[in-house]
């Protein structure tokens, strides 16, 4: 106890003696440095497996609903591989798509395969297990829009329309 009065008693002495500073004025002249977090980006790349069936189940979604506000027309080129429209770019056909403007855009199976590899880079949702399989569940009219646009455009060109909320 007598220690610290004798501390006490030192450090006010040494401070009216001006040898040590007050504690708050000594880092008077130094800036307060805040701390902000570092944001670190890697980039992973991760396979992704689509089957046929991933691939006409995408292409069902975009003819029955997701393309249908810019799109209106869905015709197959040449020879009919596969029964339904749907069905042609999973057998190696090609599909002929007119938009609003009467512009005809050709989409092929490796024109999906890359719009559907921009999605994910853009940072679509879909889920897939540990053999890159995708959860084609996870594919709704909105992302099978967007990777159709992607596949022809390179960018999202037409909005889905926003949902309204509270």
């Amino acid at each position: 106890m007598r220690l610290r009065k004798w501390k006490r008693r030192l450090k006010h002495l040494l401070l009216r003696l001006s040898l040590l500073l007050p504690a708050d004025s000594a880092y008077a002249d130094l800036e307060y440095v805040y701390y902000q977090p570092v944001w670190h980006e890697i980039t992973v790349e991760l396979p992704v497996s689509l089957s046929g069936e991933d691939i006409d189940e995408i292409m069902s979604k975009a003819l029955c609903g997701g393309i249908l506000r810019w799109c209106k027309e869905a015709t197959a080129q040449g020879q009919y591989p596969g029964k339904l429209v749907s069905e042609q770019l999973s057998r190696n056909g090609t599909l002929l798509l007119r938009d609003n403007a009467n512009t005809v855009h050709e989409l092929t199976l490796q024109k999906l395969l890359n719009g559907f590899r921009q999605y994910l880079i853009a940072g679509g949702n879909v889920d897939r297990n540990e053999r890159g399989q995708i959860d084609i569940r996870d594919i709704d009219y909105e992302a099978s829009d967007a990777i159709i646009q992607y596949a022809l455009f390179g960018k999202i060109i037409h909005e889905y329309p926003k949902r309204g909320g509270f």
